[in-house]
């Protein structure tokens, strides 16, 4: 039996859907059905939700303020799968970022970087980009 999302998995869960572009009003419906399983191995602060295991949907990501780490919100076979929290340093932290840090991002083709590699780039104008900010940027 999972435990209830915390305030912080909650308001990144939240922040992640208002960036979602796919399957939005679906996944939101599950939200207050969800429930938190295992935590990870590693000691990051990702939050896998109870449900279906399988291949991931990547919905959307978004990169970190401040920092060189990523979350992103998946989910498998149609249900929430979770936050995945993605760092590129030594140590992850103990929790989830405050929301109004993180800003979408879309994946673009590294070539030159190698096969099948991909970089992730901030959303163009006009799309949502940085969350808990009205100015947008």
């Amino acid at each position: 039996m999972g435990r209830p999302l915390t305030e912080r998995e909650r308001a990144v869960l939240d922040a992640l859907l208002d960036g979602c572009t796919d399957d939005v009003e679906n996944l939101r419906l599950q939200v207050p059905t969800s429930s938190v399983g295992d935590p990870c191995r590693c000691g990051c602060p990702s939050a896998d939700f109870e449900g279906p295991s399988g291949p991931l949907t990547v919905h959307v990501s978004a990169r970190i303020e401040g920092s060189i780490d990523t979350v992103f919100l998946y989910s498998v076979e149609g249900r929430l799968g979770g936050i995945e929290y993605v760092t590129n340093g030594d140590r992850p932290p103990n929790e989830l970022p405050d929301p109004t840090r993180l800003r979408f991002v879309d994946w673009a083709p590294a070539h030159h970087l190698g096969p099948s590699t991909m970089i992730a780039v901030d959303r163009p104008s006009g799309q949502p980009r940085a969350l808990g900010d009205d100015a947008g940027t």
